[in-house]
C-alpha cells in the first residue's frame, strides 16, 4: 500500500528508520514493566510508600530518557 505512493526510496527509508523506533520502543517497555512489576511487589506487601517511590522513579525516569532522546 505505502510502496504504491513512494515508491522505493520511501520503502528504503522506512526500513532503515524502524530500527531506531524499535529501539525506543524497548527502552521504554523495559523502564514501565520493570517499574511496574516492582510497584505490584511492593504493593502486594503492603508497602505503599515504597510502591509510591517506585511509581514516582518509573515516570520520572521515563520523563527524563524522553526529554534526552527527543
Amino acid at each position: 500500500f505505502t510502496g504504491n505512493y513512494v515508491g522505493k526510496e520511501g520503502i528504503a527509508a522506512i526500513n532503515i528508520g524502524l530500527p531506531i523506533v524499535y529501539l525506543y520502543l524497548g527502552l521504554g517497555l523495559m523502564i514501565s514493566v520493570g517499574g511496574s512489576v516492582i510497584a505490584g511487589i511492593m504493593l502486594g506487601a503492603a508497602e505503599k510508600k515504597k510502591c509510591n517511590s517506585v511509581f514516582n522513579q518509573t515516570i520520572a525516569t521515563t520523563v527524563i530518557i524522553s526529554v534526552l532522546l527527543s
